[in-house]
């Protein structure tokens, strides 16, 4: 894979983490804990 796509699919991978980081965060989701794997 050439240099230039491969550095804009890490661009676009990396802004998907960052987007699910903000969501996860406003919606009070940053710290999830289960009990059991059936909460899971």
């Amino acid at each position: 894979m050439p240099k230039p796509s491969l550095k804009a699919l890490y661009k676009k991978r990396w802004q998907i983490e960052v987007d699910f980081r903000h969501l996860k965060t406003t919606l009070g989701m940053d710290t999830l804990s289960c009990k059991t794997p059936e909460m899971i």
